[in-house]
């Protein structure tokens, strides 16, 4: 293939035009989700808090009496997990790479000759201007490199990688199902009020159990659709940035009519204790805890090394 024409100065310049747009639109999109964060926080504290309110104060009293205990506990259970992982994800830090880091140079090397075949998997950050770990990878909102980044998620204001990706999932796990046991009780209170058993029920308590239907309703499936994937990459050991680089190299290693494998993968039970630190058997994954993830962010296990983690 003739590549001369990229030396074209015309050429050149389009290419250094367009790097030049597509950065600065990048800081712009990172200023404004720096700005966005601390209000999506807030939006999603109010949410949480209010509904749990109209919950104790406004449903709570159509409850039959030998339900209105248990359900009240178990409820401030799911709103305390709630709370406490959705700060743990704020407050912990995903995980850095350290400043003297060092990567071996023939890494590098063999980089440089070879060509960046997989998007995002080089071990060189240009805006760190630095070596980065395996599956480490640059956040241009919060201006580092992330160990096992998945994404940066405004709601957050934070980072998802390795050190607070538990507190993220489950987040979404009791939210998920906090959310359905709301929506089907703010259903049946609904019918049972439009079928007039409690008698005449004031609009603004309709107005409350309805809103409160209604944004569980679609958290139900927007947290749930994040849950479930989430759940996936636990499961078989990616995050979201490297599931598309796994189906590019997965496609590129299919066009060469090679087999190609998640060497990340070490089995579905495996990956779960390595997410969560502890056996799927222990349940004590599902209690607040600041239990540190197994891997330092510089090495992983693997299919054929375990780093004594699994």
């Amino acid at each position: 293939i003739n590549m001369r024409w990229l030396s074209k100065p015309a050429v050149t310049k389009a290419i250094a035009l367009g790097t030049t747009l597509f950065d600065i639109g990048n800081k712009f999109y990172s200023y404004g989700l720096m700005v966005l964060g601390p209000l999506l926080v807030l939006t999603a504290n109010l949410l949480i808090l209010g509904v749990a309110w109209v919950l104790l104060t406004t449903a709570r009293p159509f409850l039959p009496l030998y339900l209105q205990i248990p359900l009240t506990a178990m409820g401030f259970w799911f709103l305390f997990n709630i709370l406490f992982n959705y700060w743990c994800c704020i407050l912990t830090s995903p995980g850095h790479p350290d400043a003297d880091y060092e990567i071996d140079p023939r890494i590098l090397e063999k980089e440089r000759q070879q060509g960046f075949l997989i998007p995002g998997s080089s071990r060189y950050c240009r805006s760190c201007d630095r070596g980065k770990p395996e599956r480490a990878h640059h956040c241009s909102v919060c201006g580092n490199c992330i160990h096992r980044m998945d994404h940066h998620c405004p709601w957050m204001h934070n980072c998802v990688g390795l050190n607070n990706h538990r507190y993220f999932l489950l987040f979404l796990f009791y939210l998920w199902t906090a959310c359905v046991m709301t929506a089907l009780t703010m259903v049946v209170l609904l019918f049972q009020i439009s079928s007039h058993e409690y008698g005449l029920v004031s609009l603004s308590t309709r107005n409350q159990l309805f809103f409160v239907m209604t944004i569980t309703g679609a958290v139900i499936f927007a947290a749930g659709f994040l849950f479930f994937w989430h759940v996936y990459l636990m499961i078989s050991n990616q995050t979201t940035i490297e599931f598309y680089m796994n189906r590019f190299e997965g496609t590129a290693a299919t066009l060469r009519g090679d087999v190609w494998m998640n060497r990340f993968d070490v089995g579905w039970r495996k990956n779960f204790r390595v997410f969560f630190g502890i056996d799927i058997t222990d349940f004590r994954w599902l209690m607040p805890s600041f239990r540190r993830p197994l891997s330092n962010g510089d090495n992983y296990p693997t299919r054929n090394y375990s780093l004594h983690l699994v």
